[in-house]
């Protein structure tokens, strides 16, 4: 069954660790595992979006809002994934995993026009989308195969790394710093949102974005160790992990949702999803110390190096979405300036025919 699968991978049973399951390699299956998340977190955000823009009528905590259609997107976007993570992390290094949520941005591709009606540009997306395909290639052909398992006295060890130490500390410095500065310009940054809906202040996003992102790698790297220690069949150890995972994982929702309410899906989620992949795969790779697996050679190096670029540029890509900017910042900017909808031109032809007792047309 499913279940005894699952059990037996988390425990890197002998049968998983020297035969194929369901006719796949283990990291094979972690690969495959992390494409079937992204669907589910592509779908979940396209709920969750939904959700926080339909928001009245509904008890909201923060930026979130608790209905019965943001639950489902939950379920989608974070409970699910979270269980193919564990899995896909017991069975393949972090820095591999990692780079396959790229998958993620190019679904969104076709589900955020499809469901909540994005407008898709050709030009922009179809770029974007190949240059993630390209990257992922790269980075999975060229990335570490072999798991290494920790005990938890090596992952307490590896948490007092200098290396780790000091990348942990200037993430959170930033953190503090990003959420500081968000929410002494919270009134501008709304304000901005509402009057550039299609074309928004990319640093706000990036700020946002950042915000979602920072949480998440953290949460990230606590899921790999709970992988770690589960298949170590240590429990008690879990427990530690699990208390620190709660708050980084309810400070990522709570942001990824600010996000989806400020802006558009096409334009934030890969934003968020770049900044995402970059902590992972860093964070990743630093506390692991994978890095020294992947490095050992310099060609090896170079693919994978370029693949992450290729990943970040395609992602990136999208950001550079027009969504008919000028016109619909116009609209808008007009419908505030002028509540009653009348322009200047329209009120000048009403003025016209109330005078002469005729229409434009007539006149000419």
């Amino acid at each position: 069954s499913m279940t005894s699968l699952v059990a037996r991978v988390l425990t890197h049973d002998s049968f998983v660790a020297n035969a194929f399951i369901l006719g796949m390699s283990p990291w094979v299956l972690a690969l495959t595992i992390c494409v079937i998340m992204s669907i589910c977190v592509v779908c979940g955000f396209s709920l969750q979006k939904q959700a926080v823009t339909r928001a009245s009528g509904h008890c909201r905590i923060g930026d979130i809002t608790i209905s019965p259609l943001w639950l489902i997107g939950f379920s989608l976007a974070i409970i699910v994934p979270v269980i193919g993570q564990v899995v896909a992390y017991g069975l393949a290094p972090m820095s591999l995993v990692t780079p396959l949520s790229g998958v993620s941005v190019a679904l969104n591709l076709c589900v955020a026009p499809w469901c909540l009606g994005e407008r898709l540009q050709l030009r922009v997306d179809l770029t974007a989308t190949s240059l993630i395909l390209i990257g992922m290639t790269l980075t999975s052909i060229v990335g570490p195969k072999e798991e290494i398992n920790y005990s938890p006295a090596e992952l307490l060890k590896l948490c007092l790394e200098p290396a780790f130490m000091i990348s942990m500390s200037a993430l959170l410095l930033a953190l503090g710093g990003c959420v500081t500065a968000m929410w002494l310009k919270r009134a501008t940054i709304t304000r901005a949102a509402e009057l550039n809906p299609c074309n928004p202040n990319m640093f706000h996003v990036v700020m946002v974005a950042f915000a979602a992102a920072g949480p998440g790698a953290i949460a990230n790297i606590l899921l790999k160790t709970i992988s770690e220690m589960i298949a170590q069949n240590v429990w008690l150890e879990c427990i530690a992990p699990v208390i620190l995972l709660a708050p980084a994982a309810v400070l990522q929702l709570n942001f990824i949702n600010r996000g989806l309410r400020l802006y558009p899906q096409t334009v934030f989620f890969p934003i968020y999803n770049t900044l995402l992949v970059f902590g992972n795969t860093t964070c990743g790779a630093i506390y692991f110390e994978e890095f020294k697996i992947l490095f050992q050679h310099s060609v090896n190096t170079t693919i994978f190096l370029l693949g992450i670029l290729f990943v970040f540029a395609g992602i990136l890509c999208f950001a550079r979405r027009s969504n008919d900017t000028a016109e619909a910042t116009e609209s808008i900017i007009t419908d505030h300036a002028n509540p009653s909808g009348f322009t200047e031109e329209s009120l000048g032809r009403s003025h016209r025919i109330e005078l002469n007792g005729t229409s434009p047309k007539e006149e000419s």
